[in-house]
């Protein structure tokens, strides 16, 4: 009988460590019928009040219309904040290929076609905008050109397809989220989930403390992941710019942007997602004023996708509440910003 239990005990754990070190089974997983319901921070903090506010915003802005033309190849290495885009909300896109900078197993293989304009896109939120360098993206895209014959060139070393295979191999058995998927499976729930509630609340209410990754907005109407809102980390929107700081990331930039032209790309933009705090400004501190002084340098060559103007001017609700993300409605604006420079870019008949 003990033999029975452990056997049974050992298939259970190799079932759950099957599914937390599959990538895809995972992404089902989480966007079934079990999706989280509330925002990031939420599951964080466990403060129940910020609970069931993913995403409830009505989508108010409109998306730009539909051109007959498409033309582009677009390339693009992001981070959470454009996610899995879909190829519907882009305009006079012929062909979309993307890549999360967290993933380190595979590289954008980028393969310029000289029949299409090909654009890369770079995004990165605030939070980070200030580790930039002409490197930061150097490890995360191949670039391979289409030849007349539409063959394409072969990678250039059988090395790196070894290494890539080899970080695969070792991705299958030393996944690396597989300690924050063992965790959504055993205690996403909802009795892990009630538990984690009391003891949160209890901790805010007598000791006014939260998590150490969690800030309550002034007018208690946002969650902020922490590092935005201290005044010492340069993540933080609060962070004083050091002298000559911002001259340094403008080189930073413009050597990306005039690298990735040279190899090939008929564009390259940078679009960097205000942190919700830049936008709200529900706190006593004065704003670093990043991204409109980034946006407006006068030596800044590289192509931005500017948002904080933009954002800052919108009557509407961009940001949600217990989540570090912008909401449907911040979203779309950038899209639709994003799809502008993308349609000026089609030719003119």
């Amino acid at each position: 009988m003990k033999k029975i239990i452990a056997y049974l005990f050992l298939i259970l754990f190799l079932i759950i460590y099957g599914i937390g070190s599959s990538k895809t089974i995972m992404g089902k997983l989480k966007n079934s019928v079990f999706t989280r319901k509330s925002g990031d921070l939420y599951y964080f903090s466990y403060l129940k009040a910020y609970k069931n506010f993913r995403d409830v915003a009505t989508i108010l802005v409109q998306p730009l219309p539909q051109v007959s033309e498409k033309k582009v190849n677009l390339y693009a290495l992001h981070d959470s904040y454009v996610g899995d885009m879909p190829d519907s909300m882009l305009r006079g896109v012929n062909q979309y290929k993307h890549k999360w900078f967290s993933s380190k197993s595979e590289k954008l293989i980028s393969i310029l076609d000289s029949s299409k304009t090909n654009v890369l896109l770079v995004e990165m939120v605030e939070r980070n905008l200030r580790g930039f360098t002409a490197t930061s993206i150097v490890d995360h895209i191949e670039i391979q050109q289409l030849e007349q014959n539409n063959k394409v060139q072969p990678l250039l070393e059988d090395k790196q397809t070894i290494k890539i295979n080899d970080t695969k191999l070792k991705n299958l058995f030393f996944y690396p989220f597989l300690n924050q998927n063992l965790e959504y499976i055993l205690f996403e729930n909802a009795i892990g989930s009630y538990f984690k509630e009391i003891k949160a609340e209890l901790t805010y209410k007598l000791f006014n403390r939260t998590d150490k990754d969690v800030r309550i907005s002034a007018d208690k109407k946002y969650l902020y992941y922490a590092q935005t809102v201290d005044t010492v980390n340069t993540t933080s929107s609060f962070c004083p710019l050091r002298q000559g700081e911002l001259d340094k990331l403008v080189h930073e930039l413009n050597t990306t942007y005039h690298s990735y032209k040279s190899q090939g790309f008929d564009e390259v933009y940078f679009v960097f997602p205000p942190n919700p705090v830049s936008i709200l400004q529900t706190e006593p501190q004065s704003y670093n004023q990043l991204l409109p002084t980034l946006e407006n340098h006068p030596h800044l060559k590289a192509k931005m996708i500017p948002l904080y103007a933009i954002f800052r001017q919108s009557p509407l609700e961009l940001y949600l509440h217990s989540d570090s993300h912008w909401n449907k409605n911040g979203k779309q604006l950038f899209v639709n910003e994003l799809n502008k420079k993308l349609i000026d870019l089609l030719p003119v008949h």
